[in-house]
């Protein structure tokens, strides 16, 4: 009996996780779809206007095969991009943005970290993968020799 209570309490647990988990994600989206930063939100400044799919390689990186994979992404931001009031946005039809870094220096550094992180990432799935496979090996061998 203590056992059902204790799986009913668990699956309760594991469904309240679920939608915090849900409420966090959605969270996410509306800011990278927004172009906008809890402090830019508690400002009420946007960014500029993008479609969804370019707020996304710019928050995440222009390598989406990694954007799911805890590196730091290879972004090509401007770092020092103008924010817009609503009222603005409403009154403008093209949006000029300020280069206040036109040689990238600030981005240099990050994308060189992040070039050095995923090669590091690649480095331990191949070694891994070659310890898995060895291990196997090993074992079906075990196996056959007894």
């Amino acid at each position: 009996m203590i056992a059902f209570v204790l799986c009913v309490v668990g699956f309760i647990e594991g469904i309240l996780f679920t939608f915090f988990c849900f409420e966090l994600v959605q969270e996410q989206f509306e800011s990278i779809g927004d172009n906008q930063t809890y402090v830019d939100d508690m400002k009420e400044t946007f960014g500029r206007p993008q479609a969804l799919i370019d707020n996304m390689f710019q928050a995440l990186g222009n390598d989406w095969v990694w954007w799911l994979i805890p590196t730091t992404p290879e972004l090509d931001v401007n770092l020092f991009e103008k924010l817009y009031t609503i009222k603005q946005l409403k009154k403008m039809r093209e949006f000029e943005e300020d280069e206040y870094d036109p040689q990238k220096k600030g981005l240099g550094e990050f994308k060189r970290k992040a070039s050095l992180e995923k090669k590091i990432m690649m480095g331990l799935i191949v070694t891994n993968i070659i310890l898995w496979f060895s291990y196997v090996r090993f074992e079906v061998q075990t196996k056959l020799i007894q």
